[in-house]
């Protein structure tokens, strides 16, 4: 509203405060946490001695909620300062609630508090969390030649394989990994980290 405080949508279409209690007929169903759609596809290519793998696995169809604001420092939170990008795009002046919908600071603690809240949890900051993860990828080589038989080798390769390298496509603009967000009001999680695996495999 014009003083920078969240108002949201009733079952009737009304907007109401953010102090207003709301009920269970209020809320809006935005999508499933858990996407119906997953899988993988892997693919194996072969030209002479050399093996190419690659692992990719995707999810459609599910929703995650976008980390915003941890919280607004008031006398309720005086020694907890946000990192998150949305503080500067709150409301700060008259006329700043035709351009954004991040609530502002002008308030009562309770109040600012409440709007917050409702922002945090609105579907303002619902998201697509389709995606498409490259998991692995490895390059394999196999060796030949005079020398095996005189260690009473019948084969030999090396290889090596990375994995965790991220996702290739994210359907959210932001391009947020759903897989590492934190619930609203605090920070994300680490992704996996990206691994490097060198292997020799002697068959005897």
């Amino acid at each position: 509203n014009a003083n920078g405080m969240t108002r949201v949508y009733s079952s009737t279409g009304d907007t109401v405060s953010a102090l207003s209690t709301v009920y269970f007929k209020d809320l809006k169903y935005a999508g499933r946490s858990t996407a119906p759609v997953f899988g993988g596809w892997n693919t194996t290519l072969r030209y002479k001695q050399f093996t190419v793998f690659a692992l990719l696995t995707y999810q459609f169809g599910g929703v995650f909620l976008r980390p915003s604001i941890d919280n607004y420092i008031t006398s309720y939170y005086s020694l907890n300062y946000s990192v998150m990008g949305d503080i500067a795009k709150r409301w700060q002046n008259p006329g700043d609630e035709k351009k954004t919908v991040v609530p502002g600071l002008n308030g009562d603690p309770t109040t600012i508090n409440y709007s917050l809240l409702r922002y945090q949890y609105s579907d303002a900051n619902v998201l697509s969390s389709d995606y498409i993860r490259l998991r692995e990828v490895s390059l394999s080589y196999q060796l030949g030649g005079g020398w095996m038989h005189r260690y009473a080798l019948k084969g030999a390769s090396v290889s090596l394989a990375v994995r965790n390298l991220g996702l290739l496509w994210a359907a959210n603009k932001p391009g947020f990994d759903p897989d590492f967000v934190a619930y609203p009001g605090r920070s994300n999680s680490l992704p996996a980290a990206r691994s490097y695996n060198f292997s020799l495999n002697l068959n005897f």
